[in-house]
């Protein structure tokens, strides 16, 4: 059996491995069967339709469920002597990551576990109805109180954390990272913009037939409608500029998807059919996320530790203001007057069954705190309105 558990996990980070095919942000196309439209088919934004209102469609089916691809070449591990070093805690690099520093492999949040804060979360759970679905792991939730001096010794809460399962829309967070990153890195001098690509090309401005690393007008203004409307069109488009390879070595530098802490966050394919499938190694999902992930990426964002700290003001912005309004800031806004809300959502419904997950950096007055949510269940959809009231009240009563 654990032989069988193995071959199956090689399998799936060999089909990982087709990210490695675009590091160098070129795409491949291939023979594999084309998954079904993902997010939502009648609108721009899968987040800002209104639920009763969605068609039917089925989520993205696991792995396993798919017929088996044709066999994929694994590639090679990189050499010795430019192969880049276990990270902080010592999990091995997969060798078909091409993965740089960043400069980012030893950053982390600070985090400090709190079992007074973790029992107002575990009440606040279940005073919104939502306790039975903690029992059978079908919603994780992180709440990290960044009040006062907690921004860089912040005390958190967990709960089924680590649960990984589809995205949907908050798989953007990575993307958004993942371009500014890839600015920094031609900033720096890591990524050689004398000889652009075709897809360099339609990321950087440029200066006199010269590519600038700076982000040209089209690809700034997808960003935006990305982050800010959900607009799938965009991000697929941004995903094929960046590409599944370079925003999957983004995530693992980050420390926002490991297998060892269950997956977390992972974006593999566009969001349309026919696209490249580069699965989540954990799960096989082609847009995956966990609470654990989501809360990692927002600190650093409150912390201004997400490349710099102009990139994180700037990536803050940009998740500001957003016209959708769905669940957490729906209530807050509602019922906590003041508060500012930097966020994404993701929604994917189906018959009975719903993915509903939340995730934002709060801000009112000298409260600051960052709450997230991955659930699938029909009852996400209002039960996640009374969780973060709950959990608002947690921050406020820890003062």
């Amino acid at each position: 059996m654990e032989g069988r558990a193995r071959g199956v996990a090689l399998g799936l980070w060999a089909l990982a491995a087709l990210a490695a095919c675009s590091h160098a942000l070129g795409e491949v196309e291939l023979a594999l069967p084309a998954p079904p439209p993902v997010e939502e088919a009648a609108a721009a934004s899968g987040d800002a339709v209104p639920l009763g209102a969605r068609p039917e469609r089925r989520p993205p089916a696991p792995l396993a469920a798919q017929a088996p691809p044709m066999p994929l070449p694994v590639a090679p591990p990189l050499p010795a002597e430019t192969h880049p070093p276990p990270a902080a805690d010592d999990e091995p690099v997969p060798p078909f990551l091409h993965l740089r520093d960043h400069g980012v492999l030893t950053i982390e949040p600070g985090w400090q576990e709190s079992a007074s804060l973790t029992a107002c979360a575990t009440r606040a759970i279940a005073a919104a109805g939502l306790a039975p679905l903690v029992a059978d792991k079908s919603l994780g939730v992180a709440l990290v109180d960044l009040s006062g001096e907690r921004l860089l010794r912040p005390e958190v809460a967990f709960v089924n954390e680590r649960w990984t399962t589809y995205a949907a829309s908050v798989s953007k967070t990575l993307l958004l990272l993942s371009a500014f990153v890839l600015r920094e890195d031609a900033r720096q001098g890591r990524l050689p913009l004398d000889a652009p690509t075709p897809e360099l090309a339609g990321i950087f401005r440029s200066d006199g037939g010269r590519l600038v690393p700076e982000f040209n007008a089209d690809f700034e203004a997808s960003l935006g409608k990305m982050i800010r409307e959900s607009h799938n069109e965009s991000a697929s488009r941004l995903i094929d500029l960046v590409s599944p390879g370079f925003i999957a070595d983004v995530a693992w530098s980050h420390r926002l998807y490991r297998p060892s802490l269950g997956g977390g966050l992972w974006m593999g394919a566009p969001f349309r059919p026919g696209s490249m499938l580069a699965p989540d190694p954990v799960t096989g999902q082609w847009h995956a996320a966990s609470a654990l992930g989501l809360a990692r990426y927002f600190t650093l964002l409150a912390q201004g530790r997400l490349v710099s700290p102009a990139a994180s003001a700037e990536m803050k912005a940009l998740h500001a203001d957003s016209p959708i309004i769905d669940r957490f800031n729906r209530a807050l806004l509602a019922h906590r007057p003041g508060s500012k809300l930097y966020r994404k959502t993701g929604t994917y419904w189906v018959g009975e069954l719903l993915w509903a997950h939340d995730a934002a950096l709060v801000e009112r007055g000298p409260v600051r705190y960052v709450a997230t949510a991955v659930c699938m269940s029909k009852i996400c959809e209002v039960g996640l309105w009374g969780l973060i009231l709950g959990l608002d009240d947690c921050i406020a009563a820890a003062g």
